[in-house]
């Protein structure tokens, strides 16, 4: 900022040393006539100089270098479990040595349902001790033991006393 201050004060120093040369040109010999007018060149020249210097030249801004976008992740397909088949009754259609009667061994009962498997629908409930009869048919789901009943229903046999 000081010296654009200092600059232009030179500028009107020559300026104003201009003007007066100028005056003094119509009033001087021919000799000094030229000598004049070779002086107010080289300070019109020398003024061009100084305001070149003063001004200063606004700085290009420099680019900025962009990132490049990231990719974003796209999710993986998450494969699904393969069902595999429920574990279905097993049902064994010989008779077993216990075929005749069982006794229900359940303090609150004990479920007779439609299938051999604990999501088949309960028939009904049959009371703690109350005597069944048996049509000799067994079935495996999963880790129970199911036998049927003769009127109709399968029940775990892990709630029977065999009779």
């Amino acid at each position: 900022m000081q010296m654009r201050s200092k600059g232009w004060l030179l500028v009107l120093l020559v300026t104003g040393a201009l003007v007066v040369l100028t005056a003094c040109e119509e009033q001087a010999q021919p000799q000094v006539q030229d000598d004049l007018e070779a002086r107010v060149s080289r300070i019109e020249a020398t003024l061009q100089g100084i305001q070149a210097q003063l001004e200063v030249p606004t700085p290009t801004p420099r680019p900025t270098a962009t990132p490049a976008p990231t990719a974003t992740p796209q999710p993986t397909a998450t494969p699904y479990p393969t069902p595999t088949p429920a574990d279905l009754p097993v049902v064994t259609a010989a008779p077993t040595a216990s075929s005749a009667g069982a006794t229900v061994n359940a303090d609150n009962g004990l479920n007779v349902r439609a299938e051999p498997t604990i999501e088949a629908e309960v028939l009904r409930v049959l009371d703690h001790e109350s005597e069944v009869s048996l049509t000799g048919r067994s079935a495996t789901s999963g880790d129970a033991d199911w036998v049927e009943l003769e009127d109709g229903g399968w029940v775990q046999s892990q709630y029977l006393i065999f009779n």
